[in-house]
């Protein structure tokens, strides 16, 4: 295998098992630092919610393979986002969904700041 190919696998890898050795850790910091071009309202949305340990270990897997493959530095994919929004509401229950979006309405009309 390339040595290449082979070091971005490791380090999927190792970004996954950050994930699901560390959860809680993973959690926390699974919201990044907002930007005006990016204020990430639906993920400190999701930070605002209680979460169980399962759904703390599965969004962190699914924010970890999210940033691997869309760094900042990336341009902006609308559908990749989207469907890293909708695995993440999938994880979520009926009402932690309903509080997401409630708390997506207020962090938007308090602007890019999101507080």
């Amino acid at each position: 295998m390339n040595p290449m190919k082979r070091l971005s696998h490791l380090a999927l890898v190792y970004a996954l098992s950050i994930g699901l050795v560390a959860p809680a850790v993973a959690a926390a910091q699974m919201a990044p630092t907002p930007t005006a071009k990016n204020p990430h309202y639906f993920t400190r949305a999701v930070s605002s919610v209680s979460l169980t340990a399962s759904q703390k270990t599965s969004i962190a897997a699914i924010t970890a393979r999210y940033r691997s493959a869309h760094p900042d530095s990336a341009p902006h994919d609308a559908a990749a986002e989207a469907q890293f929004h909708q695995q993440i509401s999938n994880v979520l229950t009926p009402t932690q969904r309903t509080q997401v979006a409630a708390k997506v309405k207020q962090l938007r009309a308090a602007g890019v700041s999101g507080m």
